[in-house]
C-alpha cells in the first residue's frame, strides 16, 4: 500500500512538473514572439531586395503585436529607396504562427522616398535585371498576391516622394487595403508645380489587374487605362492578355517633371493604344519562357519642340512579338512621320517633311544581362515625301539599307556601337528659285559609330553620283562627290574630292570643326588644269558648259579656305561669324568671251571677305592681245580693293592701267573708285592714235588718212551702267590729210550727180588742220558725236577753205558691234556737203 501511495505522488509530481514546464515554454515563446516576428520580417524583406531592414519590435498581447517601427533601403546605382512605417499592427492566430502566416497587418502610415546620390553613375544593369520581376508580376497580380503571409493588409495612408535625375519631383498620396484575394489602391499623384491627377488600381488573385488614372476635378474618361488577366496555370506558365489607352494630352502634363526646369516641355496630343496576349512563366525573375504577341496604335502630335521644329506628327501602327529575350517588331506600312520646320519668317505656309514606310519597317531587340542589341531588317525602303515650299521643291527621296544595321549596348560600361552599315537612296531631283540639283544615287556609309554617356568616335564617307547641277536654268558640269569623315565629340575632321569630266577637273577640300569652342576651318584647292593638251578647250571638257566663255590654252589653278566662329555680346544669341579666302592664278590663256578675243592672258587674284571684301594681294592682270573688235595690245592693270566701313561697298584702288590702242597708247592716273557712291570720273588718257588705223577697223575701199590723235576720256562708272561725260578727241598738230577716191561702181551709181561730184571733189585730197571730236553718252549707251572738221583741198577750187560740223547720235553698244564708224562718218560728211552745196546753188 505504501508503495501505491509513492507511485500517486510520483505521477502528481510529473505532471505538476510538465504544467510548469509548459507554463514557462509558453511565457517564453510569448516573451520571444516579437523578436521572431521581426527575424521573419526581416528574412521577407530581405528576399524582396531591401539590403538594409531594422525592426523596432513591441510587445504581443495574445493574438496581437504591435512594432514601434519598421525602417528599410535598398540601393541600385545611384538610386536610393528607403521606406518607413510606424504603430505597424499585426494581428495573428497562435497556431499558425509556425507557418509564418497573419491574420492581418494595418500599417496607419508610411513614407517612401526614392531619389539619387549626387555624383554617382547610375547602374543600367541593376534596374535592368530589376525591371523583369516587376513587368512579370504586372501580368500576373495572383502571383504575389497568393503569396502575402497575410489574409489583410491595411495602408491607411501611404506618401511617396519620387525625385528624378533632372530635379523634378512626383508626390502621391494613397490608401490601400487588401482583403479576401482583392486589392485596392486609390489617391492622388501630383507632379512638381503641376496638376494634380487620381488613380485607382485594382488587383485580384484570379490575376486581373487594372489600373485609371484620372486629371483631377473632370468628369473626362481617364488619360491611362490598363486591364490585364493572367489566367490559370499550364505547364508552369500563365496565360496573359491585356489593354492600354492613354490619352496623350493629359500624359503630356503627368510627364511634364521628366523635362529640365530650363527646357520648355513639348505640347502633346493625341493617343495611344496596345493589346497583348501570351504566355509568361508562372516563376518570376526570367526571361525564359515568356511569348507575347502584341499590336500598337500611336496618334501623337507635339508642338513646341524648340527652334527647328514647328510641329511633328506621327500615326504609328505597329506589332511586336516577346519571345525569350528577343523581341521582333514591324511598322505597318500605312505609318507615317510628319515634321513641320520652324521658320524665321511671318508667313503662313511652312516647309514639312513626311517620312512613309511603304514596306513597312522591321527590326530585333535582344536583351541580355549586359547588353542590348537593336537590328534594323535590310531591304525595306523608306520614302522622304516630295517637298514644295515658296519655290523650293524635291522629288520623292528613297531611303534604304543595304544590310542589316544592328546597334549594340553595353550596360555595365554604359557604350553603344554602330556595327557598319550602309545607306543608300535612288535617284533625287532638288528645284529651287536659282537653279536645281539632280543625282543618280546617294550612298551613305558609317565604317564606325559608337559612343558612353556624352562621348562619341565615328567615321565614315558620302558618295554622291553623277551630280548634275543647274544655275538659272543653265545645266553645269556632271561630277561626282566623294566626302570622307572622321570625328568625335571633340573634333570632325572631312576630307572631300569633287571630279568633273570624268576626272580631268579635281578640286580637293579639307575641313576640321572644334564642337566646344564652334570653331572651325576649311581649305580647297583646285588641281591645276591645263588647256590646249590633246586638243582640250573649255567647252569640251565641261561638255555642258552654259556660259559664252571658251578657253583653247593656258592654265588655271586655285586655292582657298574658310574660318567660322560662333561669337555673342549683350546677351544675344551666338552668331555665325564666317571669313574665306580665295587665290586664283592664270597663266597663259587664250580664248574668248562672247564676241572677243584674248591671248596671253596673266592674272593673279588673291580675295578676303574678312570685315568685308578686299584683296589680300594686289590684282594683277596682262594680256597680250585683245580684240573687242578694236584691237588693243599689251594691256597691264593693278588694283587693289578695300571695304568702305560705312557704305558697305569695296572700294577699288587702281594703281596702274595702260594699254597699246591703234598706233597710240591708252592709260589712267592712279585713282580710287567707291563703288557705292562713285563721285569722280575716271579719265582715260588717249595719245597718238592713228587715223589711219582707225580708217582701217572698216576696210573701206577708197578711203585713207594721216595724222595723230590725242584726247580724254571721262568715265562715269556705277553699278548698273557705263557713261561718258564730256569726252574729247582732237588732231595733234600740224593735223593730216583725208583723201577719198570713190571706186567705178561708186562712180556710176553717182554720175550725173553734181552734188556728190562736189562732196568726192572736194574729199579727194583734204588736207585738215582741225578735227575735233567731242562725245556724251547716256546710261543707256546712246552717245552723241560732235566732229568739227578745218582744211583746204589743194587740187580744187584753188584750195577753198573746208569747214564742216557733224553730229552724230548713236548707240555706242551698237557701234561697237557694228564697228562702222568709218562709215557713218563718211555718210554723214557726204550728206552734209550735199545739203550745203544746194543750198548755195
Amino acid at each position: 500500500m505504501f508503495a501505491t501511495k509513492e507511485t500517486r505522488s510520483v505521477r502528481q509530481n510529473r505532471r505538476l512538473f510538465l504544467l510548469l514546464t509548459g507554463v514557462v515554454t509558453l511565457i517564453a515563446i510569448y516573451l520571444a514572439l516579437p523578436l521572431i516576428i521581426a527575424e521573419y520580417l526581416q528574412y521577407r524583406l530581405t528576399l524582396a531586395g531591401f539590403t538594409q531592414v531594422d525592426v523596432s519590435s513591441g510587445r504581443p498581447s495574445w493574438n496581437e503585436l504591435r512594432l514601434d517601427a519598421i525602417q528599410l533601403s535598398r540601393r541600385s546605382g545611384n538610386r536610393i529607396f528607403t521606406a518607413g512605417a510606424k504603430d505597424v499592427t499585426i494581428c495573428y492566430r497562435p497556431l499558425e504562427l509556425l507557418s509564418g502566416h497573419f491574420a492581418s497587418i494595418q500599417i496607419p502610415k508610411t513614407v517612401i522616398e526614392s531619389g539619387f546620390i549626387e555624383n554617382e553613375m547610375p547602374a543600367q544593369s541593376d534596374a535592368v535585371e530589376n525591371f523583369r520581376p516587376i513587368a512579370l508580376s504586372a501580368f500576373a497580380p495572383g502571383q504575389w498576391l497568393s503569396r502575402l503571409p497575410t489574409d489583410e493588409l491595411s495602408l491607411d495612408d501611404l506618401n511617396l516622394h519620387l525625385r528624378i535625375p533632372n530635379g523634378g519631383q512626383y508626390t502621391l498620396h494613397a490608401a490601400g487595403h487588401i482583403r479576401d484575394g482583392q486589392g485596392i489602391l486609390t489617391g492622388e499623384i501630383r507632379p512638381t508645380e503641376g496638376q494634380l491627377f487620381t488613380f485607382s488600381a485594382r488587383a485580384a488573385v484570379n490575376g486581373e489587374f487594372s489600373l485609371d488614372v484620372r486629371a483631377s476635378g473632370t468628369p473626362a474618361p481617364p488619360i491611362l487605362h490598363i486591364a490585364t488577366h493572367a489566367g490559370e496555370i499550364k505547364d508552369r506558365h500563365l496565360n496573359v492578355d491585356g489593354l492600354a489607352q492613354a490619352s496623350l494630352d493629359g500624359i503630356e502634363l503627368l510627364l511634364r517633371p521628366w523635362f529640365g526646369s530650363g527646357e520648355k516641355p513639348p505640347l502633346l496630343h493625341g493617343s495611344l493604344e496596345s493589346r497583348w496576349q501570351g504566355t509568361v512563366p508562372a516563376a518570376n525573375g526570367t526571361w525564359e519562357g515568356v511569348k507575347i504577341s502584341s499590336d500598337h496604335s500611336l496618334k501623337i502630335k507635339a508642338e513646341q519642340l524648340g527652334d527647328a521644329f514647328r510641329s511633328a506628327e506621327a500615326r504609328i501602327d505597329a506589332t511586336a512579338r516577346l519571345e525569350g529575350n528577343q523581341i521582333r517588331w514591324q511598322l505597318g506600312n500605312e505609318s507615317t512621320l510628319v515634321a513641320r520646320l520652324s521658320v524665321r519668317a511671318n508667313t503662313q505656309a511652312e516647309p514639312q517633311v513626311a517620312m512613309t514606310f511603304p514596306k513597312g519597317l522591321a527590326g530585333q531587340v535582344e536583351l541580355a544581362p549586359e547588353r542590348m542589341m537593336l537590328s534594323l531588317t535590310a531591304g525595306l525602303p523608306v520614302h522622304l515625301a516630295p517637298v514644295d515650299w515658296k519655290g523650293f521643291s524635291s522629288s520623292v527621296i528613297h531611303i534604304e539599307l543595304a544590310d542589316a544595321a544592328k546597334l549594340r549596348y553595353d550596360l555595365k560600361p554604359g557604350r553603344w556601337a554602330w556595327e557598319p552599315f550602309a545607306l543608300s537612296t535612288k535617284p533625287i531631283s532638288l528645284d529651287s528659285p536659282d537653279g536645281a540639283i539632280q543625282t543618280d544615287a546617294i550612298t551613305f556609309e558609317i565604317d564606325e559609330l559608337s559612343g558612353g554617356d556624352t562621348e562619341w568616335q565615328g567615321k565614315g564617307e558620302l558618295r554622291v553620283a553623277n551630280l548634275k547641277p543647274k544655275i538659272q536654268g543653265k545645266p553645269l558640269p556632271t561630277g561626282d562627290v566623294l566626302i570622307k569623315f572622321q570625328g568625335d565629340s571633340k573634333r570632325l575632321d572631312v576630307e572631300s574630292t569633287m571630279t568633273v569630266s570624268q576626272g580631268k577637273l579635281v578640286l580637293n577640300g579639307q575641313a576640321r570643326h572644334e564642337f566646344a569652342s564652334g570653331k572651325g576651318a576649311a581649305q580647297f584647292e583646285l588641281a591645276p588644269v591645263v588647256f590646249g593638251e590633246s586638243g582640250f578647250k573649255l567647252s569640251q571638257l565641261l561638255e555642258s558648259w552654259p556660259y559664252p566663255v571658251d578657253l583653247h590654252a593656258g592654265r588655271i589653278n586655285a586655292v582657298g579656305g574658310s574660318s567660322w566662329s560662333r561669337s555673342a555680346s549683350h546677351g544675344a544669341p551666338e552668331a555665325l561669324r564666317l571669313e574665306n579666302e580665295v587665290t586664283v592664278n592664270v597663266e597663259g590663256l587664250a580664248g574668248r568671251f562672247k564676241t572677243i578675243r584674248f591671248d596671253q592672258l596673266d592674272a593673279h587674284l588673291a580675295l578676303s571677305d574678312q570685315g568685308g571684301l578686299r584683296t589680300i594681294d594686289p590684282v594683277r592682270l596682262k594680256v597680250a592681245q585683245l580684240d573687242l573688235g578694236i584691237p588693243i595690245t599689251e594691256l597691264n592693270a593693278e588694283a587693289a580693293v578695300t571695304h568702305h566701313p560705312q557704305s558697305g561697298g569695296p572700294i577699288i584702288d587702281v594703281r596702274q592701267f595702260g594699254a597699246n590702242l591703234l598706233g597710240g597708247t591708252v592709260h589712267s592716273s592712279p585713282f580710287l573708285w567707291d563703288t557705292a557712291h562713285p563721285s569722280h570720273p575716271v579719265v582715260l588718257v588717249l595719245q597718238g592714235l592713228s587715223l589711219s588705223q582707225i580708217i582701217a577697223l572698216e576696210r573701206q575701199q577708197g578711203v585713207e588718212g594721216s595724222g595723230l590723235l590725242d584726247g580724254r576720256l571721262p568715265l562715269e562708272i556705277t553699278k548698273t551702267h557705263v557713261a561718258l561725260r564730256g569726252g574729247e578727241l582732237h588732231a595733234r598738230p600740224p593735223g593730216g590729210w583725208i583723201r577719198y577716191r570713190p571706186t567705178e561702181e561708186v562712180r556710176a551709181m553717182a554720175k550725173g550727180n553734181l552734188s556728190l561730184e562736189f562732196v568726192y571733189q572736194a574729199l579727194s585730197n583734204l588736207q585738215y588742220k582741225t578735227l575735233k571730236v567731242n562725245a556724251d553718252s547716256t546710261p543707256k549707251g546712246d552717245m552723241t558725236l560732235r566732229v568739227e572738221l578745218r582744211g583746204h583741198n589743194p587740187d580744187w577750187q584753188s584750195g577753198r577753205p573746208i569747214h564742216l560740223n557733224l553730229n552724230l547720235r548713236e548707240n555706242i553698244l551698237m557701234l561697237l558691234r557694228s564697228l562702222r564708224v568709218a562709215d557713218e562718218l563718211t555718210d554723214r560728211m557726204n550728206r552734209q556737203i550735199q545739203e550745203h552745196y544746194r543750198k548755195k546753188h
